[in-house]
């Protein structure tokens, strides 16, 4: 018994490491998909801005897009923060908002535990009503719970930067009343990288597309392909073998 039991945490523990390289994989293509872009540009030059800070900007941005209530705002509604918050960030680095209210600003509107609330004190059926008008279906919820189950409040942390995703797992978190102090310190931690990423992008970006660019930060964003290429390899491997195994297995149970 002693035994068994050590083999079923062993268990255990290859398959939460074989979820986390999924989340790794995930990773990995986002950074492939960006250093390719910036090497391509810096190569290339497909795009060009001569003259990033030498226009006048007149136009009263801040007061078209409602200032800083307009960031929050904005991010409460059904725009994806990965196209609002970088052109906050833009539009920091030409001196019409303060960067660090921005991104204090958006978290706001980020961490609100509506979903969340929604899912913890509404009845299910009239959750499931409201979910219903924005295309979510109750299946969508069911997975998003076994998620939250296999991986507890780490799950809440990683759905923040799946896109749309999180919502789903907000309900989820409220449907299975998680508590509230450790899911909106992942929230928080979660949308505090984000938004720091998005809006970093945002307002340094556009460098990459002058022609003062640095040309030093090929060898960092060669290092990167280099990186996420040998982890394709190894995760390539790790399924290889994976599947090797379930085919033996099957080969031996039918003997």
């Amino acid at each position: 018994m002693q035994v068994k039991g050590r083999l079923s945490a062993i268990d255990g523990i290859r398959v939460k490491r074989s979820k986390y390289w999924h989340y790794g994989l995930t990773v990995s293509f986002t950074l492939t998909a960006i250093s390719a872009v910036g090497l391509a540009n810096a190569y290339f030059r497909f795009l060009n801005i001569t003259s990033y800070h030498s226009t006048n900007q007149q136009i009263p941005y801040s007061h078209l897009l409602a200032g800083y209530v307009g960031v929050f705002i904005l991010r409460l509604l059904p725009i994806p923060d990965f196209i609002t918050v970088p052109l906050f960030g833009y539009l920091s680095s030409i001196h019409v908002f303060n960067p660090v209210i921005v991104f204090f600003v958006a978290l706001a509107g980020a961490i609100l535990p509506i979903e969340y609330l929604a899912g913890r004190f509404a009845a299910r059926p009239i959750m499931l009503k409201v979910l219903s008008i924005m295309r979510i279906k109750e299946g969508n919820i069911e997975v998003a719970e076994r998620w939250l189950l296999d991986h507890g409040n780490f799950s809440i942390f990683m759905a923040t930067f799946i896109p749309y995703f999180y919502s789903v797992a907000a309900f989820a978190a409220g449907t299975l009343k998680m508590r509230v102090v450790p899911y909106m310190a992942a929230t928080t931690l979660g949308f505090g990288i984000r938004y720091a990423l998005l809006e970093y992008i945002g307002y340094y970006g556009v460098y990459i597309l002058s022609p003062k660019y640095d040309y030093s930060n090929r060898d960092a964003l060669f290092a990167i392909l280099a990186f996420t290429s040998v982890y394709y390899a190894v995760y390539a491997a790790q399924v290889l073998r994976k599947d090797q195994k379930s085919q033996d297995d099957r080969i031996k149970n039918s003997n």
